[in-house]
């Protein structure tokens, strides 16, 4: 399924060592380097007004620390929806992929997405396809900035968590979707998980349009600031991530569940005003926060909040 392609400096370095080695008449135990192999998943926040984002990639890149770049290319592009890879759900971009050991600066995602009227990444709105087009993505891919180890004979796993509703930008002309990834990365065996369920009565009705977007969003650290998505230069922390809530029409409650998080302590809140939350705007007076809860996540337990009257902390 994968092509690996170490750069051609290496591998002749490689080549040089195993005769220097071969002319020794030493054992022949350490004729082969150190390795262990990775393990890449991709998971997705999720946008609001879309039935599908289709992403293709086409392969993964991976710096180590010392040495060359290390390309892994699919033997043909992998069409994803992420819309499909929600509460918990991920794809594998590697699986078991054999590398190295050592150091990594950090991994890129090589992906076809321009407007060039292929439709090879789009997202589908209306039942209507638009072309994704993200700015340099053929040339530069998705880079994300985390280090990370392979130990010797041990398997690395990450999940990387790509939130389309932070991501998305509608096209101030044309009709072309700006994809500007926001891209968050966590240890998968380390990770923890949040559910939980909102009390229907806390829910403002009276301030809820009729298409509201019912969502929570995650602040990093105790008793943080709420804001919205926009990167605007003010003070308050934007949110980590986002997920929706689900109403259980049979039974009137609310819930919702937030996957892959790092071992922290976190803030959490909730809106139904969520669609009105443009990633390129400060919408913060629009969104109608209600409440805010405290939670510790450790690793690789589940948490639950539930969102009551007597819970959360008044705005």
């Amino acid at each position: 399924m994968f092509k690996t392609n170490y750069k051609l400096a290496t591998l002749a370095a490689t080549f040089s060592m195993l005769l220097l080695t071969g002319c020794n008449s030493g054992s022949s135990s350490g004729n082969s380097a150190a390795a262990g192999s990775m393990t890449l998943g991709i998971t997705d926040a999720p946008v609001d007004g879309a039935e599908s984002v289709i992403i293709e990639f086409t392969g993964v890149e991976i710096q180590p620390e010392s040495g060359e770049l290390i390309s892994i290319t699919y033997d043909a592009p992998r069409s994803i929806d992420l819309l499909a890879l929600q509460g918990g759900l991920r794809d594998l971009l590697l699986d078991g992929e054999s590398l190295p050991a050592g150091q990594y600066s950090w991994i890129r995602l090589m992906i076809n997405a321009e407007a060039d009227n292929i439709f090879d990444s789009y997202i589908v709105i209306g039942g209507n396809q638009y072309e994704l087009d993200i700015p340099s993505g053929a040339q530069t891919g998705l880079k994300l900035n985390r280090s990370f180890e392979v130990p010797e004979g041990m398997s690395v796993d990450l999940t990387i968590d790509f939130d389309l509703r932070k991501s998305i930008h509608m096209p101030s002309s044309g009709t072309d979707y700006k994809l500007r990834p926001t891209l968050r990365s966590v240890a998968t065996p380390d990770s923890g998980i949040i559910s939980g369920t909102i009390d229907p009565t806390l829910i403002p009705t009276e301030r809820c349009a009729e298409d509201a977007v019912y969502a929570i969003y995650l602040f990093q650290g105790p008793a943080a600031v709420i804001d919205d998505l926009a990167v605007d230069g003010d003070e308050a922390p934007d949110p980590i991530i986002t997920v929706n809530v689900d109403l259980d029409v049979s039974s009137g409650n609310y819930s919702f569940t937030i996957p892959y998080l790092e071992p922290n302590s976190y803030t959490v809140t909730a809106t139904c005003s969520a669609q009105l939350d443009e990633p390129d705007q400060n919408d913060s007076e629009l969104m109608g926060f209600y409440g805010t809860t405290d939670v510790v996540v450790t690793a690789g337990e589940a948490g639950t909040i539930n969102f009551t009257e007597s819970s959360v902390a008044p705005l």
